[in-house]
């Protein structure tokens, strides 16, 4: 009796490109690890470009901190300037995990490392950079309201929070690609 190769089942719009090669265990290991490879590389990337925005954004506060005399004003600033150091941390050391266990598994695979465990007050600083960020914006917006349009300062107090969102908007995006459930399709084709 011969053996045969199972086939999935496509739809005919699907052989459009041309015939499918089979991978075998070799190859679909390969494809696994350049696919994870490349999601890391991609990831350390934009993980590096948005923490540099919101320390950015916190030395562009230095000339308002230096032409400003009022102490309120200062002291806003500051804070601001608070904020966005905050953000730049959560950016860097803030690790969000799906929820389906990969979590585990991504802990299992990191080896210990000796020295301080920044990740550890990330929830802190979250609720404390989530509740500045407002308690600024509401700032900003009575100082605006009640100054109306003849200072241009309030305006400031809006971008801690603005780049707040924008970051978590960004962590969420990078969340790791889950290869396990990738892993879990590999077929056994076993190559000549």
């Amino acid at each position: 009796m011969a053996a045969r190769l199972r086939r999935t089942f496509k739809y005919p719009d699907e052989d459009q490109d041309g015939p499918r090669e089979e991978l075998d265990e070799q190859e679909q290991e390969r494809l696994i690890e350049n696919l994870r490879k490349e999601n890391n590389r991609q990831n350390a990337f934009y993980h590096t470009v948005f923490t540099i925005v919101p320390v950015a954004a916190a030395v562009a506060y230095v000339p308002s901190l230096l032409s400003t005399s009022s102490t309120a004003n200062q002291i806003a600033i500051l804070l601001c300037m608070a904020s966005l150091g905050m953000t730049a941390y959560l950016m860097r050391f803030y690790h969000a995990f799906p929820t389906d266990g990969s979590r585990q598994q991504h802990q299992q695979q990191q080896p210990l490392q000796p020295g301080p465990n920044y990740a550890s007050a990330v929830p802190v600083v979250l609720r404390v950079d989530t509740v500045l960020s407002a308690v600024l914006a509401g700032w900003g917006l009575l100082g605006w309201l009640s100054a109306g349009d003849a200072d241009h300062q309030f305006a400031l107090y809006f971008v801690p929070g603005f780049v707040f969102l924008v970051i978590l908007t960004v962590r969420m995006m990078l969340l790791e690609v889950d290869l396990g459930q990738l892993e879990r399709l590999k077929y056994p084709y076993k190559g000549a």
